[in-house]
């Protein structure tokens, strides 16, 4: 039966088509395809809970996701997936340093599956048999990044030119000029010493009200500071 004859109302029992059984080479490929078909590799997925690992920032996170692209019948009837718990969360990271990216409930994106069972390395986070003879199972899979997204309100936009533009969801928005330099626009609060090599303005973009750290008057002299005192 095509699709195009599927009646929503049927019920197919499998997948089996009519040339399916009519010669042995039929029967042998349906077989190897049914087989086939039971391997997980990537499968895009939404998310449907997030589970936060512990300390601040939150250690190895898990999501609990359900698969997108709906199982069929013999007749084409759609099946949706039920969802699937624990997947652990991929992050950026080498060394030292971690980039923090967490997926939020309702995010979009795909789910790798690994090509044996395993469940007792992520117990232990180190070298283990496998815990079972399942192979590509999205039981066995990692929630690896978002797709099908659209820009958001905060985001960290790395542009071919070079450059870069960092901005939050409050309106902050720090970015580099092209010409080896940075803008920020919002408010700086600096908890330490600010050390500058070069003048400091204030009221820059006003000529008639511009205020320098190298040209203002001293209190005690009424002459401008020597540089370095």
């Amino acid at each position: 039966m095509t699709e195009s004859t599927a009646t929503s109302g049927q019920l197919g029992a499998g997948q089996q088509g009519p040339n399916d059984s009519t010669e042995e080479v039929n029967k042998i490929a349906f077989a190897v395809e049914q087989m086939m078909a039971r391997l997980s590799t990537m499968k895009p997925v939404k998310v449907i809970a997030v589970h936060a690992g512990e300390g601040t920032p939150p250690g190895p996170m898990t999501v609990d996701v359900q698969p997108l692209v709906q199982q069929i019948d013999g007749n084409r009837n759609a099946v949706p997936h039920g969802t699937v718990y624990g997947i652990p969360v991929a992050r950026q990271q080498g060394g030292k340093w971690t980039i923090i990216c967490d997926p939020a409930v309702e995010d979009v994106g795909y789910v790798v599956c690994s090509d044996r069972d395993m469940s007792k390395v992520k117990a232990t986070a180190a070298e283990a048999p496998p815990g079972s003879l399942r192979k590509f199972s999205i039981s066995d899979g990692v929630y690896a990044g978002a797709i099908l997204t659209k820009p958001t309100d905060a985001y960290l936009w790395l542009k071919d030119d070079g450059t870069f533009k960092l901005k939050d969801a409050s309106g902050l928005v720090l970015e580099s000029d092209g010409s080896g330099g940075a803008k920020i626009t919002g408010d700086l609060s600096v908890s330490g010493t600010i050390k500058a090599t070069g003048d400091v303005w204030a009221a820059a973009g006003s000529p008639a009200t511009k205020v320098t750290m190298l040209g203002h008057i001293s209190i005690n002299s009424g002459t401008p500071p020597t540089p370095g005192h």
